[in-house]
């Protein structure tokens, strides 16, 4: 099965390049949505997605889920890496933090979390939407601190 979507939604492709750098940008292009629908159902992540499969390697290359979940471990650890850096090098002084090297690290840790979600035919919407309402719970019952998966 290919897992590339050739043609894909390109007007979705690149509104998502020229999204607003801003967190109150964002809630301003939301106005207009249900009140009654929650934060995180205005998401779309799988635009970013069917971008992402454009470069991947086909499902069936051998040892290509291997590849994935490797290369997902590798560049959080570049991430990691920067941070060390950081720490040793530039006395934790956030002020000289390079975030232009930072979000270039950060954009290969999604392209991994992307490409491996669609090998397991999860939609990275889903998963964004389910992470928040999962934490939205744990605010409302007072359990967002603390340890283990089911709080």
């Amino acid at each position: 099965m290919d897992n590339v979507d050739p043609g894909g939604d390109q007007a979705d492709d690149r509104a998502l390049l020229h999204a607003p750098p801003h967190p109150q940008a964002w809630q301003d292009r939301l106005i207009g949505l249900e009140a009654s629908r929650p934060y995180w159902s205005a998401m779309d992540l799988d635009a970013y997605q069917r971008g992402a499969l454009r470069t991947a390697a086909p499902r069936d290359k051998k040892n290509e889920l291997l590849h994935l979940v490797l290369g997902l471990v590798g560049e959080s650890g570049e991430v990691a890496e920067k941070f060390k850096k950081w720490v040793r090098d530039l006395d934790s002084d956030e002020s000289r933090i390079d975030r232009a090297d930072i979000a270039k690290e950060l954009g290969d840790v999604l392209w991994y979390v992307a490409v491996l979600a669609d090998y397991l035919d999860l939609s990275l919407n889903d998963i964004a939407a389910t992470n928040l309402a999962k934490l939205a719970s744990r605010q409302g019952r007072g359990v967002l601190g603390g340890s283990g998966d089911n709080r």
